[in-house]
């Protein structure tokens, strides 16, 4: 029986900021995609199974979702998600230090990164460790 291969979407207005660790996973065996805001998202959601969304939370929501703040956009997508994929693993890299954000985060299940503070080493770890469903966070 052919194995699986774990797909991987990182979601994200920058994607240049997440590059190494796409190209780090992808060495790794995963398949990784990327979008640049919500709407592009959730198109390539229902086109594909992906087994974990690695997703910021300021970046635009896109022309389907023209009444979220961009400011807002990762958290709504994340509720979303939560919704429509309850067993889909979710980590959030985001710049953030609001704690109450990180806090609702954590409470909906979703691992959180803090851009610029989790190492490369460290973060490509935690994400391969959701994708494999090895560790709970």
């Amino acid at each position: 029986m052919k194995e699986e291969l774990i797909k991987i979407l990182f979601v994200d207005d920058e994607p240049w900021g997440t590059e190494a660790l796409r190209l780090k996973l992808e060495g790794r065996g995963f398949i990784c995609k990327t979008s640049t805001n919500m709407s592009s998202a959730f198109k390539l959601l229902v086109q594909e199974k992906f087994q974990v969304v690695v997703s910021d939370i300021m970046m635009p929501p896109g022309s389907d979702f023209p009444n979220i703040e961009s400011s807002r956009t990762g958290i709504e997508f994340i509720k979303m998600l939560r919704n429509k994929y309850p067993n889909m693993q979710i980590i959030c890299l985001s710049v953030i230090g609001d704690q109450q954000i990180i806090s609702d985060l954590k409470k909906r299940g979703v691992l959180y990164l803090r851009k610029g503070e989790t190492s490369l080493a460290v973060a490509s770890k935690l994400i391969e460790s959701k994708a494999k469903g090895i560790a709970s966070f």
